[in-house]
């Protein structure tokens, strides 16, 4: 027989414990200091990013097809312009955002005459791989040389066409070297200048701009779309408090209906694209198939559990009541969301000037910083939510221990932030560190393997989820224990994973339903947040470009956004009370050691034992 698992110790009754200590000691110091010292280092970092880097250049200056920047990279530093072999397939209006097919190199200057297959070979550009010797032996590879060009003018360091060169006989010469093209000179040179011009708004971001303005206009629709986010999060919330069991059961229809929907979607494709022109019938099939075998799980799945998510609904009222109790906690994580907004911020603009940085100033070590920045990201953003979730547990902890609910004290967010800022921030830099380490790691994987198919996909996909294992079901769990016991990370995670693990069935269920149910909440929320800003628009009747899509979409993220807010105080509630309810169970029996418990809870998840003894 093997060893069974270790699973700890019960805890034993306490009759001086009534929730988290209030007597505590700093906890896991040295992990602060080098938390503390490491930001000092990514500081330096971003002054040093911020002093060599050229960002301005960097967003002007074009890259070649091979994705080395123009004047900037090594190879090509002396070349500052970027050429391109046939403007008039860059007509597209996706230009300015995800670049033009044809190809483009990096050139010294501009060509000032006029170039086609059947004129002679001007010595005038010097194009990488097709110089004006080579071009002259005929020793060239075709697809490295343009077959036309023209007098062109530098904008935004880009080589374009200048128009008022073009005449007929040009653009006759010109049409035979582009296979496919009308003879038509309107068409040809239209077809240059628009090609033109969205290569000069990809150099000028006149596309980004454009949305901006158009952001800039409906400050008033984005500020009322906010406003709407929130009550629409405050009013679910409360429907749980009141309808937990037919909001919960209601998302999940929703969502199983919604993936019906698709189903059904991608069968009549597939089924309109049998024996077509269409070469998508494959893809829709395979879409199809995978919708349905989604589906079918999904129900299995909910009729295998349909008893036990009457726990999850047990735990989302009493969660709803911890709310209530303290609705100053909805508003809290917004100090936690400002932090996080500013750490990305700070991040992104780092990682923009180490890009834009010349090579030669980065020496041999331009990995390392890259690595840097993406650690000290991860680092930084966990442990703001872990600072978050602490400060929650604390107040939702001191809520379950209070037999007497409504005493739950006036001031319990503020010295629970107290506690956690005065004893635990090494805690949090511990627990933090590790989500960091294993979040870069599969940052490195993900790209390394983001090319690789068919097994490499599955280690991939399988290491990930082993990565999402350890923040879920460790880290978090291990700051509710702290905010508790105050005890250092390693012996609260080894505390909660015990008795996680003496409860495993419970927590499977409890952590499947209410993740569905919080993620189905959330897409409902936008969706119909979305849904109301087009109507709205439609009724106003709105002259924004592009039916206001961009408005729409930015109200949208917002929403989804405040709603992650809003449900990460709910799973904070929610897992705590779980852990809490556990830890009372093993403390008290009901009878001489009365239950912390409400009467609610014990009827769905103490129902064989018999009636508990309240004070």
């Amino acid at each position: 027989m093997g060893k069974q698992l270790d699973l700890g110790k019960k805890f034993e009754y306490d009759p001086t414990f009534t929730g988290p200590v209030k007597r505590r000691s700093c906890t896991d110091i040295i992990c602060l200091f080098i938390f503390l010292g490491f930001i000092v280092g990514w500081a330096v970092l971003g002054i040093w990013a911020l002093k060599y880097g050229n960002l301005k250049n960097g967003l002007n200056n074009g890259r070649d097809s091979s994705g080395q920047r123009c004047g900037i990279d090594p190879t090509v530093e002396n070349l500052p312009y970027l050429f391109y072999f046939d403007v008039t397939e860059c007509q597209s209006s996706t230009v300015p955002y995800l670049g033009c097919s044809t190809k483009q190199v990096c050139v010294s200057q501009c060509p000032n005459t006029t170039f086609y297959d059947t004129n002679e070979i001007p010595k005038v550009i010097a194009i990488p791989y097709c110089t004006y010797e080579q071009r002259k032996k005929n020793t060239y590879d075709e697809t490295n040389c343009p077959k036309w060009f023209v007098p062109s003018e530098e904008v935004h360091n880009r080589c374009l066409p200048s128009l008022s060169t073009l005449n007929n006989k040009t653009l006759t010469e010109i049409e035979k070297t582009i296979e496919n093209f009308s003879s038509i000179h309107l068409g040809l040179w239209a077809s240059i200048n628009t090609g033109s011009t969205q290569i000069s708004n990809s150099g000028n971001h006149s596309g980004f701009n454009t949305i901006t303005a158009e952001f800039v206009d409906s400050w008033w629709r984005i500020l009322i779309g906010v406003v709407v986010a929130f009550v629409s999060n405050m009013t679910y919330i409360l429907m749980l408090r009141w309808f937990a069991g037919f909001m919960v059961w209601f998302s999940i229809d929703v969502g199983v209906a919604a993936l019906a929907a698709v189903t059904i979607y991608f069968c009549i494709l597939w089924q309109n694209s049998k024996g077509g022109m269409n070469d998508n019938e494959d893809s829709f099939l395979a879409l199809f198939i995978i919708s349905a075998i989604f589906l079918v799980l999904i129900i299995l799945l909910l009729i295998a559990l349909r008893s036990k998510i009457k726990l999850a609904i047990a735990l989302m009222r009493e969660g709803s009541k911890a709310i209530a109790s303290a609705t100053s906690v909805l508003f809290f994580p917004i100090l936690p969301l400002v932090l996080q907004i500013a750490v990305t911020a700070y991040s992104i603009l780092v990682w923009a000037y180490l890009y834009n940085t010349p090579k030669s100033k980065l020496a041999n070590v331009p990995f390392v910083f890259y690595i840097l920045n993406i650690f000290g990201f991860f680092w930084s953003t966990w442990f703001v939510s872990a600072l978050s979730q602490m400060v929650l547990a604390q107040v939702f902890a001191e809520w379950y221990w209070t037999m007497r609910k409504r005493n739950l004290p006036f001031f319990a967010l503020t010295a629970a932030f107290y506690r956690t800022i005065r004893y635990h921030l090494g805690t949090l830099s511990f627990g933090s560190v590790i989500i960091a380490i294993i979040g870069t790691l599969k940052f490195l994987l993900k790209n390394r393997l983001k090319k690789v198919w068919g097994l490499g996909i599955i280690c991939r996909s399988g290491c990930e989820c082993c990565f999402d294992l350890l923040p879920k079901y460790v880290t978090k769990n291990a700051y509710i224990m702290c905010a508790i016991h105050g005890q250092n990370f390693c012996r609260s995670a080894k505390d909660a994973f015990a008795l996680l693990m003496r409860n495993i069935v419970r927590v499977f269920v409890l952590n499947k339903v209410t993740n569905f149910v919080f993620f189905i909440s959330e897409v409902l929320i936008t969706v119909g947040v979305g849904a109301a800003a087009y109507l709205f628009l439609m009724i106003e009747n709105s002259h924004l470009k592009d039916d206001g899509i961009p408005v729409i979409i930015l109200i949208m993220i917002i929403t989804f956004l405040i709603s992650c807010l809003f449900f990460n105080v709910y799973s904070v509630a929610i897992d705590t009370i779980f852990l809490c309810f556990l830890e009372d169970c093993e403390r008290n029996d009901g009878k001489e050691r009365p239950y912390y418990m409400s009467r609610n809870l014990w009827k769905i998840l103490m129902k064989k034992s018999k009636t508990p003894k309240y004070e």
